[in-house]
């Protein structure tokens, strides 16, 4: 479809467990960028290349969220033990790795009417524009779940285990959702008024330079 975006990973959520895992307070010490939030019961540490954040929790359940591939996940997991193991010399262990959520996104170049959408298929959808501008959108006998946008057909795909779920899932829900396309997509009012204040602005810029 011309326009489109083929859909991509944004985000891997691993879940996994971690043996001989200190108390949280002395974690938050051994971890660049970590804190614990008071009444958040876990440590957040926040790691880069690539960027991804862990929770760690006392019972040693550890999510690790942001990076798009697993391995990638499991790497940051690993970085965080060695911290620990440089830090205070403690040995830890990595049990029960999984995938729990891979989310991806994708678009399809045009706006979508998304309220003859929910309409046409009151069972398979909600949408409340006044408390989320997406409508969630689901397909039977199918695990994945849509978030999807009016404007140029933009849409989330969550509930996946692999890449591969995610161009799937993409796969099967276009029949669904292309008798609801639209006209191309054309910069709405407000999009045009914040382009033009943006040269605007620039333009201010350059003549303050200039003098």
């Amino acid at each position: 479809m011309p326009g489109s975006k083929p859909p991509g990973v944004d985000n891997v959520v691993c879940t996994a467990r971690v043996q001989n895992q200190m108390d949280i307070g002395l974690l938050t010490f051994c971890m660049p960028g970590a804190f614990s939030p008071g009444k958040f019961p876990a440590c957040v540490s926040q790691l880069r290349n690539p960027d991804s954040t862990i929770l760690s929790f006392q019972s040693g359940t550890t999510v690790i969220l942001g990076t798009k591939h697993p391995v990638d996940a499991l790497v940051q997991l690993y970085k965080m033990l060695y911290y620990i193991l440089k830090r205070t010399g403690r040995v830890c262990t990595v049990r029960d790795f999984r995938v729990q959520n891979v989310v991806g996104n994708a678009h399809l170049g045009y706006d979508i009417d998304v309220v003859k959408l929910a309409r046409t298929h009151r069972m398979r959808s909600m949408y409340e524009k006044s408390i989320f501008p997406g409508l969630h959108f689901t397909i039977p006998t199918s695990p994945i779940r849509f978030i999807v946008f009016r404007r140029k057909g933009r849409f989330v795909i969550t509930g996946g285990k692999n890449g591969r779920d995610i161009h799937e899932a993409y796969n099967m829900v276009l029949p669904w959702l292309e008798p609801f396309i639209t006209e191309p997509a054309e910069e709405d009012e407000e999009e045009q008024e914040n382009k033009a204040r943006g040269k605007k602005k620039k333009k201010n810029i350059r003549k303050t330079s200039k003098r």
